[in-house]
């Protein structure tokens, strides 16, 4: 099972890639983790209110719960996508994320550039480059045969249909 974190802003463009990434490591099931990432504030008040960790959540268009739904019901070996939020800014903390969620790597859209949602919210190719996790750079053209055992190497390139 592989258990892909994939940066997002919560536009539907990002789901594109989905499919072939799941068809790329079939017949293996892979699980899909969606985050925005957003540093912790200094802010008290903003600190009470991200002790509920759902404040956000309200900015996620219900278009995009339904379009991953969609896509978990059409798409075998897609096991589930989960929407989160990283609170945090250092790399010791996004490791220590990595790990404690059992992630296999991190995939980077190419040629996508990421909408800053909240005042708060931070690029994440900096600190998903930075962490040492294996990156694969999916890009959405024609696809390339990598062996599913590649994810030992620190990056990789997905050439997806």
């Amino acid at each position: 099972m592989q258990k892909l974190l994939i940066p997002t802003d919560f536009d539907l463009r990002t789901l594109k890639y989905v499919p072939g990434i799941a068809e790329h490591f079939a017949p293996q099931k892979t699980t899909i983790v969606l985050v925005h990432m957003m540093k912790i504030t200094d802010n008290v008040s903003e600190l009470k209110m991200l002790a509920k960790r759902s404040a956000e959540r309200k900015f996620v268009p219900p278009e995009f719960y339904d379009a991953c739904k969609l896509l978990v019901k059409d798409i075998p070996g897609l096991a589930s996508i989960k929407i989160e939020f990283f609170y945090g800014s250092t790399l010791a903390s996004f490791k220590a994320s990595i790990t404690e969620n059992k992630i296999s790597a991190a995939v980077l859209l190419s040629g996508y550039n990421y909408k800053l949602l909240f005042k708060h919210s931070i690029e994440p190719t900096l600190l998903i480059n930075r962490s040492g996790i294996n990156v694969i750079n999916a890009h959405y053209k024609t696809k390339l045969n990598l062996p599913v055992t590649a994810l030992n190497n620190s990056e990789q390139q997905l050439y997806l249909k």
